[in-house]
């Protein structure tokens, strides 16, 4: 889970929820941290490298997933994806 790992040092929580759940037609996956959600002040000066170990995970999830959402609340970050099966 090593980049799980990363994702946690980035949000500043040492705690980290994976969800799975399976449908008919799809799965649903959740990662929930008690991080906060950090916007990107301005946009990224270096060029996107592929073979970075990150940077690029929502972009990875916008690839597969039908449908993303990022909530945030006084519990902390819950990404959710759907990928259709």
């Amino acid at each position: 889970m090593h980049g799980a790992a990363l994702d946690t040092l980035h949000s500043g929580s040492p705690d980290l929820t994976v969800t799975l759940a399976a449908g008919c037609h799809s799965l649903t996956l959740e990662v929930r941290d008690q991080g906060r959600w950090r916007d990107r002040s301005a946009p990224r000066c270096e060029a996107t490298d592929m073979d970075a170990e990150f940077g690029r995970r929502l972009a990875l999830v916008d690839a597969y997933a039908v449908h993303r959402s990022v909530r945030c609340d006084a519990g902390g970050t819950l990404v959710r994806a759907v990928v259709a099966r």
